[in-house]
């Protein structure tokens, strides 16, 4: 199921970024996905928005990194709420970039179906903060 499920994270997270014409949306979709198909880096898919759309370097770079970073947290989610894992432990990076509401959340419990203020981990813009699983319940 995690096919159906991108699809419609890639249409909601996409539309999302307001630096870039719309009608370059659909491409980028399909660019986003295939660097995480193919394992590429977020700075290799910086690269080619930059010269793609003509767009600054730095402004390339954060959309890579966020979508990226953004798709790679909704699989989390879908992976783990898939096992049967409904809650997980929140940890952040652990350095001098994590925003103070992510840096309070270290350590807490947190449940899929009730994300706390700003989303799961991954889902704020540049966050690089990621989701435990918690097993006890499919352990059980």
């Amino acid at each position: 199921g995690v096919d159906k499920h991108l699809e419609g994270w890639a249409a909601v997270n996409v539309d999302l970024i307001k630096t870039m014409p719309k009608e370059y949306f659909d491409d980028v979709r399909m660019q986003v996905f295939e660097a995480i198909d193919n394992g590429t880096r977020h700075e290799t898919l910086a690269e080619a928005l930059r010269d793609r759309y003509e767009i600054p370097a730095n402004r390339a770079l954060l959309i890579a990194r966020d979508q990226i970073g953004k798709l790679y947290g909704n699989l989390n989610q879908i992976r783990q709420t898939n096992l049967g894992i409904s809650s997980y432990i929140w940890h952040n990076a652990g350095d001098n970039r994590v925003r103070p509401e992510h840096e309070t959340r270290e350590g807490e419990v947190f449940s899929w179906a009730d994300p706390p203020a700003g989303g799961h981990p991954g889902e704020d813009i540049q966050c690089r903060c990621y989701p435990e699983p918690i097993f006890t319940e499919i352990l059980a």
